[in-house]
């Protein structure tokens, strides 16, 4: 049973098998894009259902990512929920709407640039939380750079609109 749940875990936080495709990363991200424009759709219906499910899809997340990590840790690389997570976090908030359409590309843009350099230059405070045991560490990086982009974007709609 336990086994079951594992696989099914790593299926979800690679998203089938979208973490073993080269793009697999930027894929992950766009459909961050798709569950927030059903969020909205959600939110319009009833304000509470959105919470409730914004509170129920964290936790799956959380959840698929931890669990997925322990069926073995090469497997680490290829999950992708964590971008979805972090891009969840870069566009929450921000309205979409089709006079938007440009910031939303720089927003991506700007989510996987953040990514990267993250990855290369070394700040202390984002290695002391990817450092952090389990899943904590795993999103610890996309957490940062999804609330980077989401000021960003908030200070641009603020400038340009």
């Amino acid at each position: 049973m336990i086994e079951k749940l594992q696989h099914w875990s790593l299926g979800l936080a690679t998203l089938g098998r979208v973490g073993y495709w080269p793009s697999g990363s930027f894929v992950a991200s766009l459909l961050a894009l798709v569950l927030l424009a059903a969020g909205r759709v959600v939110y319009l219906l009833s304000p509470t259902a959105m919470q409730v499910c914004t509170f129920i899809v964290l936790i799956v997340f959380l959840l698929a990512m931890q669990l997925g990590m322990g069926v073995r840790t090469e497997q680490s690389p290829r999950i992708v929920l964590d971008r979805t997570l972090g891009a969840m976090l870069a566009f929450y908030g921000i309205a979409f709407s089709p006079d938007y359409w440009r910031l939303i590309i720089f927003g991506l843009l700007l989510f996987h640039l953040f990514n990267l350099l993250l990855s290369y230059v070394r700040i202390k405070q984002v290695q002391t939380l990817s450092a952090l045991p389990g899943v904590l560490g795993l999103v610890a990086s996309e957490v940062f750079s999804g609330l980077l982009v989401n000021i960003i974007l908030r200070l641009g709609i603020l400038v340009l609109y």
